[in-house]
């Protein structure tokens, strides 16, 4: 990368201490000084940071306690220092919502990168911002297109695997891995050392989804390493764990408007309406050895299986429907 990056002071801000030093990780691959890298962990503190050091740099995420990363935006622009109304500024974010976008560009951010992204995208992005080229539109970073929607098996609806398939990338996206997802199957085959499982439940309609994934070890300890350093199993085995609750989290709100999907599926005589299905979560609980997997309470009933290969390796989602 250019050696011009060497010399700049950035502040990183992100709620998320993970994604803070997965940053930070990235801007030294790219050639930044580490010692020239600041932290913060809200907007508040990114804007008291801001005027108190010489920074040449904001990278900020969005979704941010106290102040977001557009109010911080608004705040630098809007005020009467002439260096922080222009102070480059670059929005990292797994948001894809165009008017959070629009919103962006109307305060004047410089540049946007979603998640997941690798230190090539990030560098590229900021030698556009730094080193800008004649251009009309906002440089969002992706990553590449929006994953286009898998097909179908005869059991589940299209959508709503594709609402899981992108809440798993969504959440892959914050531990900075880059996955790419696979057609829908209705095998499972793929190492797996650890394992992690979570209940989605809704018992106004005795229904539960189990939500599985299957890491292979060296996925995971590399998901571990990349953020962590050294690798710690057990830590690893927790680091799984909270990614299916990740997972979980996400894709609720997604599929709470799919009754008329998902309820024929484990009760053939419901129709399903526009009842919204308000989903509980359970508690995450993962497992590691080489003969051991998360347990499903009925894996004969209705379900889906989407691999997704990271750096040449598979890891699984598999989602049951199931009475309760």
């Amino acid at each position: 990368m250019r050696e011009e990056f060497r010399n700049k002071r950035v502040l990183v801000a992100d709620n998320s201490p993970v994604m803070t030093r997965i940053i930070k990780n990235n801007l030294t691959t790219i050639g930044f000084e580490g010692d020239n890298i600041l932290m913060a962990h809200d907007g508040n503190q990114a804007f008291m940071m801001v005027e108190l050091a010489d920074v040449d740099l904001v990278v900020s995420g969005l979704h941010m306690k106290v102040m977001n990363g557009l109010e911080l935006l608004q705040k630098l622009r809007n005020g009467t220092d002439a260096k922080l109304k222009g102070l480059p500024f670059l929005i990292i974010s797994a948001e894809r919502k165009e008017y959070f976008r629009q919103e962006l560009e109307q305060a004047g951010v410089n540049g946007y990168l979603n998640k997941p992204f690798t230190p090539d995208q990030l560098g590229k992005t900021l030698e556009e911002i730094f080193f800008p080229e004649p251009s009309g539109t906002l440089e969002t970073g992706e990553s590449g297109s929006a994953a286009p929607a898998p097909p179908g098996i005869p059991e589940v609806a299209p959508r709503v695997i594709q609402a899981f398939v992108e809440s798993t990338l969504e959440a892959l996206g914050q531990y900075m891995v880059c996955a790419e997802p696979e057609e829908p199957t209705d095998q499972y085959d793929a190492d797996t050392f650890f394992s992690s499982l979570i209940d989605l439940c809704n018992p106004a309609h005795g229904l539960k989804l189990q939500l599985a994934m299957y890491f292979p070890k060296t996925v995971a300890c590399n998901i571990y390493e990349t953020i962590f350093g050294e690798v710690d199993m057990e830590q690893v085995c927790g680091v799984v764990q909270e990614l299916v609750n990740i997972i979980g989290g996400i894709v609720k709100p997604k599929i709470a408007g799919y009754s008329r999907d998902i309820l024929p599926l484990v009760h053939p005589e419901a129709r399903g309406g526009d009842q919204p299905l308000e989903f509980d979560l359970g508690l995450p609980v993962a497992v590691m050895g080489e003969d051991r997997t998360v347990p499903i309470d009925n894996p004969q009933t209705h379900r889906f299986i989407v691999p997704f290969k990271v750096n040449g390796e598979t890891i699984t989602l598999t989602v049951f429907f199931q009475k309760i």
